[in-house]
């Protein structure tokens, strides 16, 4: 196991690192490698994504900081809804990655070597204190999303954000995720810009008593927590706000 923060020893916030047969990890190498190079060829791989060749994740950072400028030029009310999902490595189902993989044109054979393999496994922790008596089974996912709404009327930016956000939690939970709602995690802005003292600035919309909220994994309704303006988040190792204040 190996810290995902410094000096953060909370079991639940530690990450495993599977210790796998090497001609197995080279065999998944393979898979990866072709399942990458089809989507590609197929163009299955939206940009947005930015897990194609010659991107990287300070894109997403960018593309985060031009999204606040043009709904700033354009005078838009906006809202941006941070989704991180849960235990991203465990939950996805077998089905529906292997019907991705074919839908790639990868063979029955190499997918079936891949799943059942860690169908079949018998996973324990270890640390500094030996071997956990307690096994589980884990998958691959990948999490982490903005997601952004916009319009002149922020009561129906956030109407059309509530809808964004169910479908996409739906969406998910199709694959074996949930979304991760620690308030470090998902949480969220609404914003709106009005003139002052000659220069358009951004602030908090006023959307009355308005609830942004979403599903946890316990199928229990959860108010995502609403952050000010300029209220830093960090991202991808960077701390950002929409009013595009920094004070870290």
């Amino acid at each position: 196991m190996i810290m995902k923060k410094a000096n953060l020893y909370h079991v639940d916030k530690q990450s495993t690192l599977g210790i796998l047969d090497s001609e197995f990890n080279h065999s998944n190498r393979v898979l990866q490698h072709e399942a990458m190079q089809a989507a590609l060829r197929n163009d299955c791989i939206a940009v947005e994504q930015y897990c194609r060749p010659q991107c990287s994740c300070i894109a997403h950072a960018l593309n985060r900081r031009l999204t606040a400028d043009d709904r700033q030029s354009k005078q838009l009310a906006w809202a941006m809804a941070m989704s991180d999902l849960t235990c991203c490595y465990d939950r996805i189902i077998h089905n529906a990655a292997a019907l991705v993989l074919l839908r790639l044109s990868l063979s029955h054979a190499k997918i079936q070597s891949m799943s059942k393999t860690v169908q079949c496994m018998v996973h324990r922790v270890r640390t500094t204190f030996g071997d956990s008596e307690i096994t589980y089974v884990g998958f691959m996912y990948v999490n982490g999303c903005d997601l952004i709404q916009s319009s002149q009327d922020p009561l129906e930016v956030v109407k059309s954000m509530q809808t964004v956000v169910q479908q996409w939690d739906d969406l998910m939970e199709v694959t074996g995720g949930a979304l991760n709602l620690d308030p470090s995690k998902s949480y969220w802005h609404m914003v709106e810009y009005i003139w002052k003292h000659g220069k358009r600035i951004a602030s908090d919309a006023d959307i009355g008593d308005f609830d942004l909220v979403a599903r946890n994994v316990d199928n229990e309704f959860i108010s995502l927590t609403r952050l000010n303006c300029d209220e830093e988040s960090c991202m991808l190792g960077l701390w950002m706000s929409p009013a595009g204040k920094r004070k870290k």
